[in-house]
């Protein structure tokens, strides 16, 4: 059965996605592969809406809070490497995301019942 609000993403934006999920999941160091990544992931910001951007930092803000703590330092200065203005949005974003606050906290948090 079919949703009643399809979810309508541009091709633009999947394109994105893609690229950036692409360059997050990259674990090498700078090489020229990675350098590729990073300058399609670049490239693939430019054809998007301001609201498509902020769907992006938002998307990404959850890439982020699913990484450990080691894994979102690296993934955020990937992000600052690509483009400044998004990295501070997906800070916005983990600021907002309920999640996030549970894994930025010091102490743990029981999950479960």
């Amino acid at each position: 059965m079919g949703s009643a609000y399809p979810l309508a993403l541009s091709e633009s934006y999947k394109q994105a996605q893609r690229a950036f999920a692409a360059l997050l999941e990259n674990d090498t160091d700078f090489d020229l592969h990675a350098d590729m990544q990073q300058l399609a992931a670049e490239r693939s910001l430019y054809r998007l809406s301001r609201s498509e951007l902020g769907t992006l930092a938002r998307w990404l803000g959850w890439q982020m809070v699913v990484r450990t703590r080691a894994a979102q330092r690296v993934g955020m200065n990937v992000l600052s490497t690509v483009n400044a203005r998004l990295e501070s949005a997906v800070e916005r974003e983990l600021t907002r995301l309920p999640l996030a606050q549970i894994t930025r906290s010091s102490a743990p948090m029981r999950l479960s019942a």
